[in-house]
């Protein structure tokens, strides 16, 4: 959907930040708590903020601009993983902001930045010279929407991602039916999955795992042989879009 950038912003830096900001062409700016829809609020006192400072998607900024990605558990916690790693983190299976009403389901990867020139080769190191993060925001159902929509695929599969977690009980956080591309309105267990012949793999978004399960129309042969390719197709697309946020 967009990347954005967020810098480091220590508390004891923050009215000095705010105020460099609005000097510039931002004079509404403050740093914002992150809300799920509606108004947001000012931030209350912190020892770090990740704010939203700039945005790929101009239109939507007044939606965004300011808010604290750090002031929500699973985003705070990527990010975290993120700085002391030094490795593309994934807040994973998270509600992204809607500034109007509704659920959105998504991912956000992190990519930490830090002090040009200087080694980052220790967790001290990492820590001290951290700049902030660019972060890629990915809607599910629109970024499986696009994948199945440009790729040439068989038709009649079902196709679900699950948590990648070992509940035999989830529900998938995306499936379609074997009817075409209508998305499908009566979800499976994995349990129930298990139970049906089909082809599965992981599906890997920096240190994030979803699995993917793809069951085929079993009346047409060629379709259950090829359903594996839909099991590949989506795994090197997920690479080539982590490859294009490294770049």
């Amino acid at each position: 959907m967009r990347l954005v950038w967020c810098p480091r912003v220590t508390g004891e830096d923050r009215e000095a930040f705010e105020g460099r900001v609005k000097a510039s062409d931002l004079a509404e700016f403050s740093i914002k708590t992150w809300a799920p829809t509606g108004s947001v609020n000012d931030s209350e006192s912190r020892t770090v903020y990740f704010p939203i400072l700039y945005s790929t998607v101009s239109h939507a900024r007044t939606a965004s601009i300011g808010t604290d990605l750090h002031s929500e558990r699973t985003r705070g916690a990527a990010i975290r993983r993120a700085r002391d790693a030094d490795i593309m983190a994934t807040a994973q299976n998270i509600e992204l902001r809607n500034p109007i009403a509704g659920k959105r389901a998504g991912f956000l990867a992190f990519l930490p930045i830090y002090q040009r020139g200087v080694r980052h080769d220790s967790l001290e190191s990492r820590r001290r010279d951290f700049k902030g993060v660019i972060a890629g925001v990915f809607q599910t159902a629109t970024l499986f929407d696009a994948i199945l929509a440009d790729a040439i695929l068989p038709k009649t599969v079902g196709l679900y991602l699950y948590p990648g977690n070992d509940d035999q009980q989830a529900a998938p956080i995306f499936a379609y039916s074997k009817s075409g591309r209508e998305r499908s309105s009566e979800p499976t267990t994995r349990a129930a999955l298990a139970e049906l012949p089909h082809w599965s793999a992981p599906i890997l978004a920096g240190d994030a795992r979803w699995d993917l399960g793809v069951v085929p129309d079993l009346s047409k042969s060629i379709d259950y042989y090829r359903s594996w390719l839909v099991v590949g197709v989506i795994g090197l697309i997920f690479a080539a879009m982590l490859a294009y946020m490294w770049s």
